[in-house]
């Protein structure tokens, strides 16, 4: 057991513990042994208070190593999953933008990936000043890679933008709270909240800061930020090219000259232009190769420290036949989550049914511990109950599922396949679509086409309240992609958020989890590992469970 201390600040925990991955055990994935298996980490969080108190502390530099021994310099070459259609993170949340946009971009707070404490960045301190007013002083001498000098007006722009409907972000939900954003001067401002909630100093580690003079366009396709590297050059479904910032405010860093971001969808393929040294870093390894990886001495395998991270498969509420309740359950029990993550993740996380990790205190035994087994006896009754027995209605019309994934997740596919297998069984016929990233991303978000979709899931669990306020999953509105309505679940969610006694807030999750079971708005398949592959000279590199990769401390030994 390790315990570590993350940044205390009211309504949030003075003390977060976690358990290490343990490598134990050993797992059968895809016909082959897969050793290591893990145990879950666990991510506890302390008793909240609303006791006014000033948060900040002296942002070190993130080299693991003397600074002596650091060799600066050099291009890593980083492959991902697939080219974004646009570089505008606050309005798409896809991981391969996320592991791109963090060294482009600065946050007012950050989650350190060695402990998931929330620490300051471009914030310098900040002061609850009453349970509804924060008050945030900002670092000094920052400047954008235009040259325009970072201020509290480009912190009000993009709170405002944000929550502008019009901009369509899902990061919206998480900044709900903010009554109004108010520039007291250049390096102060001051935000008033609506009702209390605490996680937002959290919250505001998902928000990248634009310049306030920039355009919808120029973020689209030519981002200009603070952070440790300069955009260059975006050559879709090529590379994207960033150069080091020798500006950045956090001294002596980065390391590296350059970062160029290559998308390649095919997991083999990957792999192999890594085992030849074609790149230095791959994103997104899928878990089954990690004995693979760990044969060649010359990669690493960079497992996250915590466990953060998971799947879930959307269910389209909209439209017939999932806005069905009783078949939404009766699916729930033909998904074999064990077999997903003991088969398909090669055994590198494990199953549930909560937002949370069983340890966590948030975590609902009552309402998880025994929830939605495979069990397919019980999905045929739910299936009746539904209209459906033999998988046909009262008038002999076949019941068919539509299940949609992205390319390059292989384990989704396995997973899709798995279910329409299932499924089969109870006389339900499924369609399974591979979908292309842009195609994918447009279907579910913008169309009714799909009924059950594939999607990782992050859990932010440092706080409950920000696992349940990305707009995509939990909080019923207009960009859930469930497309559900349910006013207990959102009065749950605003009260878990808005209270500061964690036994209060311990019964309150209960009651979502409760509620959540009763009618299955999305499937929550189970938590999962989250590793990259690395040649062994590359040096600083801690894998973010959220996908925001951290490079600016990031060398290479050779």
């Amino acid at each position: 057991m390790s315990t570590r201390r993350g940044t205390s600040r009211p309504g949030q925990p003075a003390t977060v513990s976690r358990r290490e991955f343990l490598r134990r055990g050993a797992m059968v994935a895809g016909g082959a042994a897969a050793l290591l298996s893990l145990a879950q980490s666990t991510p506890l969080a302390l008793a909240a208070t609303a006791a006014p108190r000033v948060i900040g502390a002296p942002i070190a530099s993130p080299a693991a190593s003397p600074k002596a021994q650091v060799k600066t310099g050099g291009t890593l070459v980083a492959l991902t999953v697939a080219d974004p259609k646009s570089l505008d993170i606050q309005v798409s949340q896809l991981a391969q933008l996320r592991q791109i946009s963090d060294s482009i971009y600065d946050t007012l707070t950050y989650q350190d990936a060695s402990d998931l404490g929330i620490k300051p960045r471009l914030a310098k301190e900040w002061t609850w000043t009453t349970p509804t007013q924060l008050d945030m002083t900002l670092q000094d001498g920052v400047t954008f890679h235009n040259g325009e000098s970072f201020t509290a007006d480009d912190v009000k722009f993009n709170i405002d933008r944000v929550k502008n409907p019009d901009t369509g972000s899902p990061l919206a939900s998480m900044l709900d709270a903010i009554d109004t954003t108010e520039v007291i001067d250049p390096l102060h401002v001051r935000f008033t909240l609506k009702q209390p909630w605490p996680a937002l100093v959290e919250n505001f580690s998902n928000i990248k800061i634009y310049s306030k003079t920039a355009t919808d366009d120029s973020i689209r396709t030519a981002p200009n930020g603070t952070g440790p590297f300069k955009f260059i050059e975006w050559k879709q479904n090529d590379y994207i090219r960033l150069e080091k910032n020798p500006n950045y405010w956090m001294a002596g860093l980065p390391y590296l000259d350059a970062l160029e971001f290559r998308p390649v969808k095919e997991q083999e393929t990957r792999i192999s232009i890594m085992e030849t040294k074609g790149a230095d870093v791959m994103f997104s390894l899928e878990l089954k190769d990690i004995p693979r990886i760990e044969s060649n001495p010359d990669l690493v395998v960079q497992r996250s420290k915590f466990n953060d991270n998971g799947d879930i498969l959307y269910v389209n509420n909209n439209r017939p036949p999932m806005n069905n309740q009783n078949l939404r359950l009766a699916v729930s029990y033909a998904l074999d989550r064990q077999t997903f993550v003991t088969q398909f993740l090669a055994g590198y996380g494990s199953r549930n049914t909560s937002p949370w990790d069983p340890q966590h205190w948030a975590y609902s035994h009552e309402a998880n511990d025994n929830a939605f087994p495979y069990d397919l006896d019980k999905a045929r009754d739910y299936l009746a109950q539904a209209g459906y027995p033999g998988g046909k209605d009262a008038s002999g019309n076949q019941l068919t599922i539509n299940i949609v994934f992205p390319v390059g997740y292989p384990e989704w596919k396995q997973g899709s396949i798995m279910l329409q297998s299932a499924l089969k069984q109870l006389g339900v016929e499924s369609k399974v679509e591979e979908l292309e990233l842009s195609v994918w991303i447009d279907r579910i978000v913008n169309t009714d086409e799909f009924d059950l979709s594939w999607d990782f899931h992050g859990g932010h669990v440092t706080d409950p309240a920000s696992t349940l306020a990305l707009a995509f999953f939990y909080p019923p509105g207009p960009k859930n992609i469930c497309r559900y309505h349910d006013d207990q679940l959102a009065s749950l969610i605003n009260q878990g958020g808005s209270t500061f006694s964690q036994d209060d807030r311990k019964k309150i999750y209960g009651d979502f989890q409760k509620r959540w079971n009763e009618i299955q708005p999305g499937y929550i398949v189970g938590q999962r590992l989250m590793a990259h592959a690395t040649q062994a000279y590359v040096k600083g590199f801690v894998t973010h469970p959220l996908f925001y990769q951290d490079l600016r401390g990031v060398w290479l030994d050779k």
